[in-house]
């Protein structure tokens, strides 16, 4: 499981609710989670954007993006949705 490896870090949710965004990386995975708070006609989540790559986002082209309640069960989600990602791009670039 992700959070069960030692270099992978993502703040608590109380961090989110008080609208700070964090990016992240775990060997060649990059991501972004950012809060979308107050957003008219959309509630509020936690919209979290993917990437591979040695370059930061602004130089690098996302493969992938969803989003999900700002609440417990939110951010339980991002992290099994992270967790299936990091395996794909894992798996991905491991040599035969």
């Amino acid at each position: 499981m992700l959070t069960d490896l030692p270099q992978f870090y993502l703040p608590n949710l109380y961090t989110f609710q008080n609208k700070n965004t964090f990016y992240g990386s775990l060997d060649e995975l990059r991501f972004r989670v950012q809060p979308r708070i107050g957003a008219e006609d959309m509630e509020d989540a936690l919209v979290v954007c993917v990437w591979t790559g040695e370059y930061a986002l602004e130089d690098s082209v996302p493969f992938d993006e969803a989003a999900f309640p700002l609440d417990g069960t939110g951010y339980q989600q991002l992290l099994d949705w992270l967790e299936v990602v990091y395996q794909q791009v894992h798996r991905s670039t491991q040599v035969p």
